[in-house]
């Protein structure tokens, strides 16, 4: 029997019989249990956290040897909007949030082997804790040049 937490506001308890799930012939070790056990799963709102991140907290990483990358930002400041679990969001401390850009992780993706100087868009990544996410994703210009 599943929990249906689908539309819960709070904590929902279920009294679950573990005995229809026993195969036939298996009993408890305890033969005063009765099997039943209150199941609690735990609810927690997500809320939406709004961040100002400012362009100097975003760095380039793993670009290629022999080449070099800069992000074409004037000092900007992305208001970025975060959901997460309440909890987690309380934990989350707006000078911590640090951005990247990717350039290997950009190449993966496009099957690149090599970069060729140019200007290409990069998502702007994040290490967040699991369960918080960027709603919705941002791209950089950055111009990649060869190292003369």
């Amino acid at each position: 029997d599943a929990i249906d937490v689908s539309n819960a506001k709070a904590d929902v308890k279920s009294l679950i019989d573990l005995k229809s799930y026993l195969p036939e012939g298996v009993s408890f070790v305890n033969p005063s249990f009765s099997g039943r056990v209150l199941v609690t799963a735990y609810v927690e709102p997500e809320i939406n956290r709004k961040v100002n991140l400012e362009s100097r907290r975003i760095q380039l990483i793993n670009v290629p040897e022999g080449m070099e990358g800069k992000a074409l930002l004037e000092d900007e400041v992305f208001e970025l909007n975060f959901v997460g679990r309440q909890s987690l969001m309380a934990q989350l401390n707006e000078e911590e949030v640090l951005g990247y850009l990717d350039i290997q992780e950009y190449m993966s993706s496009h099957n690149l082997n090599e970069l060729k100087p140019g200007t290409y868009v990069i998502p702007l990544g994040f290490d967040l804790p699991d369960g918080i996410v960027l709603e919705e994703n941002l791209e950089i210009e950055v111009e990649i040049s060869s190292i003369e």
